[in-house]
């Protein structure tokens, strides 16, 4: 038997073939298996991630082994009411051999967690795309809240005594839920304010951006504190401190 075309086809196409070979049988969340000449080496297929990793989870693959001699074409798809998913990539390499035929999946990362399943299918087709046999898969998406964490962890840094009451620094939190703000006071008292408040405890949503200032009137001179920022259950200690130059 020659190479084995590889299409990654349209879901909906998919939908009509598989379902009219099945009869309409088979779950509504999961294609039924049917005919002969196709197997496959895993029916399942696990991803992992955190909502704050931009890069996608590394990809996943499964083999088909091809055995039917008619078979033209190997193709991935839903079948019986299987709902199609965006989040979920399927790529098949074309030319390859039959008796190894290598099926790739990728994943979008996504912003929130949870636990995402899609019910795709394997098929393969004769030319004349009559389908000849199929096998069900199960994927799953596993998604972590993204730890929490501050950014820089530390701020030491000058302005001139003119600039006083501007913008010195800003801290980008991040975490679930939302996060609260105190601060100890090293050198001098109350000139550090985190946005349009001078008071403390200050709390926001997260992930946030919060940008210090220095409050009025600051002689010259260097001033010092520590910024303590909760958020998702831990505390981070932010070391800051500031010179005034005149």
């Amino acid at each position: 038997m020659s190479a084995i075309r590889g299409i990654c086809g349209s879901a909906s196409a998919l939908l009509v073939c598989f379902a009219a070979a099945c009869g309409g049988g088979g779950s509504s969340g999961q294609g039924g298996d049917f005919g002969t000449g196709l197997s496959i080496d895993t029916t399942t297929v696990s991803f992992s991630g955190a909502t704050s990793e931009p890069a996608r989870p590394a990809s996943q693959s499964l083999h088909a082994t091809i055995s039917a001699s008619d078979a033209a074409s190997i193709e991935v798809g839903y079948a019986n009411g299987a709902e199609q998913v965006s989040w979920l990539q399927v790529t098949i390499p074309a030319g390859q051999n039959p008796a190894s035929t290598a099926i790739n999946f990728t994943v979008t990362p996504q912003p929130t967690p949870g636990t995402y399943t899609a019910h795709p299918s394997v098929a393969i087709f004769k030319a004349d795309r009559t389908p000849i046999a199929l096998r069900a898969l199960t994927v799953t998406y596993q998604v972590t809240p993204a730890p929490p964490s501050v950014s820089p962890p530390a701020i030491t840094t000058q302005m001139a005594a003119a600039n006083v009451g501007g913008p010195f620094g800003d801290i980008l939190v991040k975490g679930t839920g939302t996060w609260t703000a105190t601060v100890d006071y090293l050198s001098g008292t109350n000139w550090l304010r985190v946005g349009p408040s001078s008071s403390f405890p200050q709390s926001g949503p997260s992930p946030g951006i919060l940008t210090l200032f220095a409050e009025r009137p600051l002689s010259a001179g260097t001033y010092s504190a520590t910024l303590h920022i909760a958020v998702a259950g831990q505390t981070f200690d932010v070391p800051i401190s500031l010179q005034v130059t005149p």
